[in-house]
């Protein structure tokens, strides 16, 4: 519930996802630039670089970049 939602992301902002219905994000990345996000997939994997909207589209979800 913390930071500003921006339109307009820069490396550095935070990228979160959401499901359709919820208000809740399930999964966060921190952006880095050309539609690229780092994020780790869980707890057991190394971080990666990921295409935002690739990851989005894959899981059905909603994308919110947040600046703090």
């Amino acid at each position: 519930n913390l930071g500003t939602e921006v339109d307009a992301p820069i490396p550095g902002d935070i990228v979160a996802f959401t499901h359709p219905l919820s208000k809740n994000a399930y999964h966060v990345g921190i952006y880095i630039g050309g539609g690229k996000m780092i994020h780790a997939i869980n707890a057991s994997r190394d971080t990666v670089v990921d295409d935002v909207v690739a990851f989005a589209e894959n899981q059905d979800s909603k994308v919110a970049y947040i600046r703090y």
